[in-house]
């Protein structure tokens, strides 16, 4: 005659409870779920990184609802004073422009290309460095190989 087990062992949390405390699982020669409910409450209400959440967020702005829950948001005072303040302090719209009129300047001849120039390392050089993004200097660049530039961007960032 089978007997029938009345009490279980959590494998996270390790305490000793009654099966109802667990899950029903019919893969299980047990019955239950080899973690208390309690703790699977803490797993599923934890992200298991902040990367997964990132994910999720993504994923749910590209859904309609997400979209229209995004156009709302920066209609708000909160979200314009958050662009506001985005703006203000990065400068990858001004990194954007100077890249797109230097860009443009090789287009119609007013810079030669970087491939015409050897970097300081001896190397051909690949693209251009801006030491400086305002408006007046997007066209005062330096050519660089890749290496030398992220080297550069590298030191910056210290």
């Amino acid at each position: 005659m089978s007997e029938t087990i009345v009490t279980r062992r959590c494998s996270k949390c390790k305490n000793v409870k009654d099966v109802s405390e667990f899950h029903r699982s019919t893969r299980n020669p047990s019955g239950c779920k080899c973690r208390c409910k309690d703790c699977r409450r803490l797993d599923a209400a934890m992200p298991r990184s902040m990367e997964q959440g990132r994910i999720r967020k993504r994923k749910y702005k590209k859904t309609e609802k997400g979209r229209v829950t995004e156009r709302r948001y920066r209609h708000t005072n909160k979200g314009k004073a958050l662009m506001a303040r985005y703006r203000a302090k990065s400068d990858v719209s001004l990194k954007r422009q100077a890249g797109s009129a230097v860009a443009y300047a090789i287009l119609v001849n007013q810079l030669p290309r970087p491939s015409t120039f050897t970097c300081k390392c001896g190397e051909a050089a690949q693209i251009y460095h801006h030491p400086n993004y305002t408006k007046e200097y997007w066209l005062d660049v330096v050519p660089l190989c890749r290496k030398c530039h992220w080297l550069i961007h590298k030191a910056l960032a210290v």
